[in-house]
């Protein structure tokens, strides 16, 4: 493949949502980062499940990818066996005869490719087990690797992590008022009070958001519903939203899963767990 194609070679998802708001900073910092040369310690982006962890990520490669370092690839990581098909994917993209070729000899092959040059990045998307990625980040040091996990596990492979964290109030309603838009005065109060029901996390607002565009919903009244019934409601989505279920599953995840504890304040409305700092806990429910 010609060098030139090789700076645009990518195979980035489209953003769920042109609405981007409240992550100037992360993403400054990952800007930041060197993406050329040797010795180079993988990044991770942490955070619960909706905070934006992959957003960020793709908004961060797709920056990258202008500048044509390239190229820029995004693996899902939720196991070594994806970890390894990911890698094969791009060996196959590289070279078109790895695609005949057993997943594990071309992944070994794409890494050992990316040894040889530099200004590459990777994307290591929703890792679960650091020992999935451990074979791979001692030898990938030449370019930027970005690796997205809600895990709070010890990662000794990786710097320190960038921590994200649900938007500021403020921010919380100007996406919504972006993606409904529903910015005049009128409507402000009732979507603030939305956000503040969502507990202000990102991808809870994205859904939220585009369920009220598109049925012409009024936000008063979501939220009425939302209080009665937040499993239904979160898990009714906008027509053609690639998301079904999405926010429904994050909360089977969260308040089901025994690894997961989490948390909920003490009064008695709705939110997502570990959305109120200032809030003292007590033991988060399994059911709604």
């Amino acid at each position: 493949m010609p060098d030139e194609a090789v700076t645009r070679l990518n195979n980035l998802p489209t953003p769920d949502s042109p609405v981007f708001k409240g992550r100037d900073d992360a993403l400054a910092f990952l800007r930041a980062l060197p993406s050329t040369g040797t010795g180079i310690v993988a990044q991770s982006v942490r955070g619960m499940g909706g905070i934006g962890k992959s957003t960020l990520a793709l908004h961060h490669a797709r920056g990258h990818l202008e500048a044509e370092h390239g190229p820029v690839w995004w693996i899902e990581a939720s196991s070594n066996a994806a970890v390894t098909a990911g890698l094969a994917a791009l060996a196959s993209a590289l070279n078109p005869v790895h695609a005949a070729l057993p997943l594990d000899e071309s992944g070994e092959w794409a890494v050992a490719w990316l040894q040889g040059r530099t200004g590459w990045l990777l994307i290591f998307d929703n890792a679960e087990e650091p020992a999935d990625l451990r074979p791979y980040l001692g030898r990938l040091s030449t370019g930027q690797v970005l690796v997205t996990t809600r895990r709070d596990l010890r990662w000794n492979d990786l710097g320190t992590p960038l921590r994200l964290d649900t938007l500021i109030p403020q921010t919380s309603l100007a996406v919504l008022q972006e993606i409904t838009g529903r910015s005049g005065d009128a409507n402000a109060t009732s979507l603030a009070e939305l956000a503040d029901e969502l507990g202000h996390l990102p991808l809870a607002l994205q859904q939220a958001g585009a369920y009220l565009a598109q049925t012409r919903t009024n936000a008063d009244t979501y939220l009425t519903q939302l209080r009665a019934d937040p499993a239904g409601v979160l898990a009714a989505t906008a027509p053609g939203d690639p998301q079904q279920r999405t926010i429904a599953q994050l909360w089977s995840v969260t308040l089901m899963s025994p690894s997961a504890p989490c948390t909920t304040p003490t009064p008695t409305r709705y939110n997502f767990c570990g959305s109120w700092p200032t809030t003292p806990p007590t033991p988060c429910p399994a059911t709604f």
